[in-house]
């Protein structure tokens, strides 16, 4: 098994996946928790599946149905935000600072980072447990629409990189 885990790590490490910033605010206040485990899973009704690990403490403000949280896809220029997020001081702010974002509010109120490619305001539907971490079902109340001028920020080989419009592939 310790190869098979070794072998996968590795094969997601080379999987990009984009930066994102899920926050909640209640009434204990601001957490929020850079996290790269988020897909689209229905445009009928909009829904985002979100993943956070066991021992974060967003994972415990996120576990009733009906919370609300946002889902920040981060640009390019804000990895700083994304590494505090994940937990590491950087650039004089401690992991975690709250006050490295000048946090904007949702139409219902969970916190949005004002320069993101694109935020998402979600509520919790359902979740379950598989291995270290929690999948979180939630549908999309509001899509704060796309303001940044860099496209969206994604994470390979274990560092940031930045997505251009110049690198489209071609179709075979």
């Amino acid at each position: 098994m310790d190869v098979l885990r070794a072998s996968f790590i590795d094969a997601m490490a080379a999987t990009p996946t984009a930066v994102t910033l899920v926050a909640h605010r209640n009434s204990e206040g601001l957490r929020a928790q850079t996290v790269s485990a988020i897909a689209s899973v229905s445009a009928d009704p909009p829904s985002l599946l979100v993943c956070i690990h066991e021992r974060s403490p967003l994972r415990e403000r996120l576990a009733r149905a009906g919370e609300l949280f946002t889902v920040n896809v981060l640009q390019g220029g804000q990895e700083g935000i994304a590494d505090t997020f994940a937990g590491r001081s950087v650039d004089g702010f401690g992991p975690y600072d709250e006050s490295r974002v000048a946090w904007q509010t949702s139409t219902l109120g969970a916190p949005i980072v004002p320069d993101a490619a694109v935020a998402f305001e979600c509520e919790v539907q359902r979740f379950d447990t598989l291995g270290t971490h929690t999948v979180f079902l939630a549908l999309v109340n509001e899509v704060v629409p796309p303001r940044a001028a860099n496209p969206g920020l994604a994470y390979c080989q274990r560092d940031y990189r930045r997505i251009g419009d110049d690198q489209k592939g071609d179709a075979q």
